[in-house]
């Protein structure tokens, strides 16, 4: 009696058990086993329940929805040679060129209307934007297109450093037949390479006109309205020249301590000070740092006033009246105010 009563706990127990842990396994424990088969039994089916979850937990893989994921894309970066570094600062190079601002066209703007046989001179201004000075050695050149009778190379004629625009002047005639035309043209270094303008310094630059019939080119003139040709300047006389104090200069001619439009001169009243004296009919007016076409002198007001140049920065363009008559430039490219010296490129144009 004692035994069935111990039994019917030992069962309770086990049932109550079995319910709170919600384990289906009170099926397993069959009526005659003892309490010995009866633990082992509900023992090996927990230590199975046990098992089965660490392995539905090892093996599980989380769904992802791919199409609504937030993740970061991942991005192949490029790799580098071991001991290269990474440069983001683009090299200048040696002969280059670009279009000077605001514009290139100093003169006769693209499909300017001309009559047959009509001459005229492009002007173009250009930047050196390279790293090389342009020197002496380096000409203009005809590189495709209508050559529109120029010149098949103009020389540049004074050292263009870096940073510095330049004027470039070409002599052209329209052709007889009617039509656009269009010359294009680069710059040639000493070494006999082309070079133009654009970010690579590939692109030429170029004049295009149209040709129209003597009958419709240029406005409708009244009786009383009489049209004067624009004269085409030629080059009286370029160079470099360098002036010691009391050195003359002769424009014209581009000769030193031979006559003179002007003397280099220390001041009076402070021999540190140096001043361009003009002398007879020279006259002079401070331009600026960028060079000056014809039309530009021949609107400055030019006196007859010397110019301190003590003051004046390296690079600085000076418009100027010969004693006979004629304009031209001459821009400061050195100056050295303890020794006394002062170098110019000089150009003077042969229109007065």
């Amino acid at each position: 009696m004692k035994l069935k009563v111990y039994l019917t706990f030992i069962w309770g127990v086990i049932l109550i058990f079995l319910v709170s842990c919600n384990m289906p396994v009170a099926e397993t424990v069959q009526p005659g086993m003892d309490v010995t088969q009866a633990y082992q039994t509900v023992e090996a089916q927990l230590t199975q329940a046990v098992v089965q979850t660490q392995v539905q937990i090892a093996t599980s893989t989380p769904t992802v929805d791919e199409a609504n994921s937030t993740r970061t894309p991942e991005i192949a970066l490029p790799t580098l040679p071991i001991g290269a570094t990474a440069s983001l600062t683009p090299q200048k190079g040696c002969d280059q060129a670009a279009a000077a601002y605001p514009k290139i066209d100093i003169t006769i703007d693209d499909d300017t209307e001309m009559a047959p046989g009509q001459a005229f001179t492009k002007i173009w201004r250009v930047v050196n934007a390279g790293s090389c000075t342009w020197t002496v050695n380096y000409t203009v050149v005809w590189f495709s297109g209508e050559q529109l009778s120029a010149p098949a190379s103009v020389p540049v004629n004074f050292n263009i450093a870096p940073e510095q625009t330049f004027d470039i002047s070409v002599d052209m005639i329209a052709p007889l037949e009617p039509g656009t035309y269009q010359s294009n043209w680069k710059i040639r270094n000493a070494n006999g390479d082309l070079f133009g303008i654009g970010p690579i310094g590939e692109a030429p630059f170029w004049v295009r006109i149209k040709v129209v019939s003597a009958g419709t080119a240029g406005p409708t003139l009244t009786p009383t309205q009489v049209v004067t040709p624009s004269p085409t300047p030629g080059i009286q006389a370029s160079g470099s020249v360098t002036l010691k104090v009391n050195d003359y200069l002769d424009l014209d001619e581009l000769l030193v301590n031979a006559g003179g439009d002007l003397i280099f001169q220390s001041t009076s009243d402070d021999p540190i000070k140096h001043q361009l004296v003009p002398l007879a009919s020279t006259a002079f007016a401070v331009f600026g740092g960028a060079q000056p076409s014809l039309s530009d002198c021949q609107a400055m007001g030019l006196v007859a006033s010397p110019v301190t140049v003590d003051g004046l920065a390296i690079g600085t363009y000076l418009c100027y009246k010969t004693d006979r008559g004629r304009l031209g430039w001459s821009r400061i490219t050195a100056f050295d105010a303890t020794a006394g010296t002062i170098t110019l490129n000089i150009l003077t144009w042969d229109l007065p």
